[in-house]
């Protein structure tokens, strides 16, 4: 189980989790595709107003203020981070609620959820299957390739790490602990265990959380290999394809790295996806 990275056009930056650091968002290139960016600042608002501890609250929930304050930096229009932070809330900007939807896929031997959420199900369905049909994959079982699992991330501390808090950490109900790439502490266990960890770590540490939120994570057992630079590209436009979808929440994969496949291929790939 890892934490990903978001390439930003040619800017590769490291996140938290789910795929947004909204403190490397300072400055976008130019020749970023306008739609894109707009797309991607809208899923890192959404991905900070649904933190399952402090919600979509800017003056609680520091991440998404700083999120906010990032959109409107980069000129991003008023109801795109309104209808943002409104679906992280679950509802459209109109109000109407968002009914959510699960898309099981097989691209391959590769397998993926997409987490859908949507006011219009027969759109999500014309929209999002016809990206699937696109990219040749099909709908199939997949969710016995994954587990739901919380996934609690806390802010590097120069003084606090995995050492001082497992303990707190295994009581509270965790399964795991890691380290990212930048420092930052993740803790996975069972869904009804991500907010009293979130919540009791926090507060007897006095750690910041960067990120709370449950997600499907791929089986160790059934992960699948990718061996070539062609089966790669091909994943990459899928799920690249997918991004530029405003209703897909997150996407799940259970594809790995193969000895074969340059880090900078995977990296594209690995950009995208959410486990």
């Amino acid at each position: 189980m890892c934490v990903g990275h978001q390439r930003i056009g040619s800017t590769r930056v490291f996140t938290n989790t789910n795929g947004v650091n909204p403190e490397r968002y300072e400055v976008l290139p130019p020749t970023y595709a306008l739609f894109g960016m707009l797309t991607m600042l809208a899923r890192v608002l959404n991905s900070h107003t649904r933190n399952t501890v402090y919600g979509p609250d800017p003056n609680l929930n520091s991440s998404l203020a700083h999120a906010i304050a990032l959109a409107k930096k980069a000129s991003t229009p008023k109801s795109v981070i309104e209808g943002a932070i409104a679906r992280g809330q679950g509802r459209s900007l109109s109000g109407a609620a968002l009914e959510p939807m699960k898309f099981e896929v097989m691209m391959g031997a590769n397998a993926f959820i997409l987490d859908v959420e949507t006011d219009n199900k027969l759109r999500a369905l014309q929209d999002v299957g016809g990206v699937i049909r696109k990219h040749k994959g099909r709908t199939s079982a997949t969710e016995f390739f994954f587990s739901r699992m919380g996934r609690v991330v806390f802010e590097q501390h120069d003084k606090i790490g995995l050492d001082e808090i497992m303990d707190e950490a295994i009581e509270l109900g965790a399964e795991d602990l890691e380290a990212d790439d930048e420092g930052n502490m993740i803790v996975w266990s069972q869904p009804a265990q991500t907010m009293q960890i979130a919540q009791g770590i926090a507060k007897k540490f006095e750690l910041n959380i960067l990120n709370s939120e449950i997600i499907w994570s791929p089986n160790e057992e059934t992960k699948s290999t990718v061996d070539s630079i062609a089966d790669v590209k091909r994943l990459t436009e899928f799920v690249e394809a997918l991004v530029e979808q405003p209703e897909v929440q997150a996407i799940y994969s259970n594809a790995t790295k193969g000895e074969a496949v340059p880090d900078e291929e995977w990296a594209d790939f690995e950009d995208n996806i959410d486990s």
